[in-house]
């Protein structure tokens, strides 16, 4: 029989979950909790995943959410599964459909499996390599969620300020989001709103980096996390301007000793590390004897490197939220 590839309809959605969980784990927040499940696939788009069948079966799955409503979108792509089969290549026919078929401008995806995917999408030519992971330490003594074995010397400087955003129209009213569009990905205010100011289970905050304090020339945008007495905050995305990041440091550690985090910390890739060593943060190496924890759903104390890819990828900024790498995984 034939392989069939094609966008899967919300009749398809009991389908998913059982191939899912026959082939990934049954124990998966996804295949636990349907809430998560249709607000990551099922909200932003009917159903987000295409479908490879054989024999009206289903033998392989990707997610994916558009960044963005223009003609020519840019596509964050997750849970990609193959189930074993005599098509080698079907992940990457899957792929192939999807950005022919939504005549995407780019598509990229966080969370590669770096034994797999990571070694298959470079001989297509795509972008792929290790989010950096950039983090700024609190002025405390006590670290409950990080490990810190040795302080590093940080610069902080700049004069720009942090203006917290409550909510789209005020995002709107201070960052002109449109003049922007050349940034890949593009993210449009629909995305912005379902992705954090709508999430149902995870609080999300933005903040507008200001020189003026009417006009934001970015945002970045984390949430807090409490875990063993402790309190972190987690860059997951930025839009805007790259280099204003370098103003910021003096008002992120304000921000820090308000809010009593031990860290602040960013997983991308595409921002300047010379304007981030500005902004106080240090680039994570594999000298590094400190630890920054990325996995918290359940915590687990060790460092971790979150392998990416990009099709056309030229001055791309990929964060960790482009994809499935935050979202809730203790349901």
């Amino acid at each position: 029989m034939s392989v069939e590839i094609r966008f899967a309809v919300p009749e398809d959605e009991e389908r998913i979950i059982s191939f899912i969980r026959s082939h990934w784990s049954g124990n998966q927040t996804l295949i636990r909790s349907r809430d998560i499940f249709r607000y990551q696939y099922m909200t932003y788009v009917p159903c987000g995943f295409v479908l490879a069948e054989e024999d009206g079966n289903i033998i392989a799955i990707k997610g994916y959410v558009p960044m963005n409503r223009t003609e020519t979108p840019d596509i964050a792509a997750a849970l990609a599964i193959v189930e074993k089969s005599s098509h080698p290549m079907l992940n990457m026919e899957i792929q192939r459909f999807l950005e022919k078929q939504t005549r995407c401008r780019m598509m990229c995806s966080t969370g590669l499996n770096p034994d797999t995917s990571a070694r298959i999408y470079p001989l297509f030519r795509y972008l792929v390599g290790k989010l950096k992971q950039y983090y700024l330490l609190g002025e405390g003594k006590d670290f409950n969620i990080a490990k810190v074995v040795q302080r590093p010397e940080t610069v902080l400087g700049g004069t720009a300020s942090l203006l917290s955003i409550p909510d789209p129209e005020a995002l709107l009213r201070i960052f002109d989001i449109e003049s922007w569009k050349g940034q890949m990905p593009y993210k449009d205010i629909s995305y912005l709103r379902y992705r954090y100011f709508g999430h149902p289970f995870y609080h999300y905050e933005m903040f507008g980096i200001c020189r003026d304090k009417k006009r934001a020339e970015a945002v970045l945008i984390g949430r807090e996390i409490a875990l063993n007495g402790s309190k972190v905050f987690r860059i997951v995305d930025y839009l805007g301007n790259r280099e204003a990041i370098s103003g910021a440091g003096l008002s992120l550690m304000e921000l820090m000793k308000d809010r009593g985090w031990e860290y602040i910390d960013f997983y991308c890739y595409g921002m300047n590390d010379e304007d981030m060593r500005k902004a106080g943060f240090v680039l994570r190496d594999e000298n590094d004897p400190n630890i920054i924890p990325n996995y918290f759903e359940p915590f687990v104390q060790k460092n971790v490197d979150i392998w990416f890819f990009c099709k056309q990828h030229e001055h791309c900024l990929i964060c960790k939220a482009d994809g499935d790498q935050d979202r809730p995984n203790i349901y």
